[in-house]
C-alpha cells in the first residue's frame, strides 16, 4: 500500500460523512513504532506505549499492549482484546499492516 493521499478532513469535521478509505493504518514513531489499523468492523493496535484508558477501563496488559484486536459493534469502547477468540482476523490484519508498513517505507525513501 502506498501513501493515497486522501484527505480526511471532511470525516473529522463531520462524522456522518464516509471515509474515501476502505482501511486506515495510523503509525506512531520511528523506531519500534505503535500502531493501529482498522477495517470496517476491527481495528487492530500494537505496540501501545501507554495504557491510558478511560475512567472505569482497565489498563492494557503487558501483552494487550503488544497486540490488541477490537470488535468495534460489539465493543465499542475497546474493553476487550478479541484477539484469542479470532486468530484468524488477528492474522489478517497483521499482514495487511505489514503491507501498510512496506509500502510507507518504499514512499518515504
Amino acid at each position: 500500500h502506498e501513501l493515497d493521499r486522501k484527505s480526511l478532513a471532511q470525516v473529522v469535521a463531520d462524522s456522518r460523512t464516509r471515509s474515501p478509505n476502505e482501511n486506515y493504518y495510523w503509525e506512531l514513531g520511528r523506531k519500534n513504532p505503535q500502531w493501529a489499523l482498522r477495517q470496517a468492523n476491527w481495528k487492530l493496535y500494537a505496540r501501545a506505549k501507554e495504557s491510558v484508558r478511560p475512567n472505569g477501563v482497565t489498563e492494557l496488559s503487558d501483552a494487550d499492549r503488544k497486540r490488541f484486536l477490537v470488535n468495534l459493534v460489539e465493543d465499542p469502547g475497546e474493553t476487550r482484546n478479541w484477539a484469542k477468540e479470532h486468530p484468524k482476523e488477528l492474522e489478517r490484519l497483521e499482514k495487511l499492516a505489514v503491507e501498510y508498513q512496506n509500502g510507507l517505507a518504499r514512499s518515504l525513501k
